[in-house]
Parts: structure tokens; C-alpha cells; sequence
């Protein structure tokens, strides 16, 4: 595949369009605010928040460190999230871009306000930081929900052991030429750029820093599926998965 190829595949392809592109931007953000959370506000995953599952589990076993409190709380806002974004949202469209451009307007709106807040007081009490936290997983999990209904296989925003389990097949089985399988790669590399962006400046700046960086790149995603949710190409109603 050459690299004309594979930015086709991201921005104008037959099927879906520019959505994976749009879906990678939203990968680097859940890289980004999970390394943050993680690091520097209560040790939890708020966008690829199975982690948090197994947090759960240690605190219940009474393992040194780990709170029941806050992955519990992040883990049924996330789902919380998921559920209203589907009932509200996806009963109203079946545009996959404007199911798009809403996952990026959910997102942009959930992390403006937290940015904002820790920008003013850095360091919260308890109960704000709480929160602020379920204010994310609830944006996270209402982006997902719209993510996974934008109908592009392996791009949920969000990078799980199916989607590494199908890359390792999928090579094993010799599809690692295929656009399908570069633009996986691509989503498992930008989770690992945002974790690796949104880390630096949280061990290195104040909390709203990655997070801020978070915001402009959801920005970038909200501008481009804008013109996505416009659109009256094939793509846009999924037929073009049919063909």
C-alpha cells in the first residue's frame, strides 16, 4: 500500500468515507485524558475504562492502593454515558457523520468544562475531583456509544485486546497489506502518541495542560466532522458497507 493509499483510506474512502480519520483524532484524545486521569487525578481510566473492572476487584479483595470509589463511579457513568447517547442520539440519525460530528460535540463540550475547571483550581477536593471524573466518563462513554454506531471495524475511539487480537490474526493470516489493517495500526499508534503526549505534561505542567490538549485535538475532530455531517455521499447512510 503506498502512503497516497493510506491517506485516502483515512479521509476520503469509498466506505466511510473520512470518519476513521475523524475516529483516530478521537483516539489520541482517550490516550491523552487516560493517561491524565490516571496519573494525575484519582488513578482511574476514564475512556478505556475495562481497566477499571479489575481496580474494582482489587479494592474489593482489600489490595493496598487501589479505592473502590472512584473506578466504580467512573465505570457506571461511563455506561451511564454509553446508554443515554444511544437512546437520545441514535434514534434521531442514522448519518454516520453526523453520528460522528455528535461524538466529537459530546467530547469537545465534556472537556471544555473540566479543562476550564481544573485550570482554575488545580488541585480539588474529593468530591470535586469525584466530579470531575464523572463528567469525563459520562463525555467518554457517550463518544463511544456514537463511535462504535459511526460503523468503521476496528475503530471504536477506543483501543481494546479484540482490536490488537484481530491485528495479530489478521497478520498471522496475511491481510497486514490491507488499508483496513494500516488504519488499525494507525488507531493503536495514536493511543499510544496521546498516552505518551498527555503523560509528559502531566508529570511535567499542571493537570489542565494535557487536557487542554485534549480539547484542541477534539476541536480539530469537531471542525472536520462538521463538513462530514453534511454530506450526501454513499458512505454517509452505510451503504457503501454493502457494496
Amino acid at each position: 500500500m503506498t502512503r497516497n493509499q493510506l491517506w485516502a483510506s483515512l479521509v476520503r474512502d469509498k466506505r466511510h468515507g473520512p470518519l476513521a480519520g475523524i475516529l483516530i483524532l478521537l483516539t489520541l484524545v482517550a490516550g491523552d485524558v487516560d493517561a491524565t486521569s490516571i496519573l494525575r487525578i484519582d488513578h482511574v481510566f476514564v475512556a478505556n475504562v475495562t481497566g477499571n473492572v479489575i481496580f474494582i476487584g482489587l479494592a474489593l479483595v482489600g489490595a493496598r492502593g487501589f479505592s473502590f470509589t472512584a473506578p466504580f463511579l467512573v465505570l457506571v457513568s461511563f455506561l451511564l454515558g454509553a446508554a443515554t447517547s444511544a437512546r437520545v442520539l441514535l434514534n434521531r440519525t442514522t448519518h454516520r457523520g453526523r453520528i460522528a460530528h455528535a461524538a466529537c460535540v459530546v467530547q469537545l463540550s465534556d472537556l471544555v468544562i473540566v479543562t476550564v475547571i481544573y485550570a482554575i483550581r488545580d488541585h480539588p477536593d474529593a468530591d470535586l475531583r469525584f466530579a470531575l471524573l464523572v463528567a469525563l466518563a459520562l463525555g467518554m462513554g457517550a463518544k463511544s456509544a456514537l463511535a462504535r454506531a459511526a460503523n468503521v471495524p476496528g475503530l471504536t475511539s477506543a483501543v481494546v485486546t479484540t482490536t490488537l487480537t484481530g491485528l495479530a490474526s489478521d497478520a498471522a493470516l496475511g491481510s497486514s497489506r490491507s488499508a483496513d489493517f494500516s488504519v488499525r495500526v494507525i488507531a493503536v499508534v495514536a493511543l499510544l502518541v496521546g498516552a505518551v503526549g498527555g503523560g509528559a505534561l502531566a508529570v511535567t505542567t499542571y493537570t489542565w495542560c494535557p487536557l487542554a490538549l485534549a480539547t484542541a485535538i477534539t476541536l480539530l475532530a469537531t471542525w472536520w466532522s462538521r463538513h462530514a455531517s453534511n454530506s450526501s455521499e454513499g458512505w454517509t447512510s452505510g451503504s457503501s458497507l454493502r457494496s
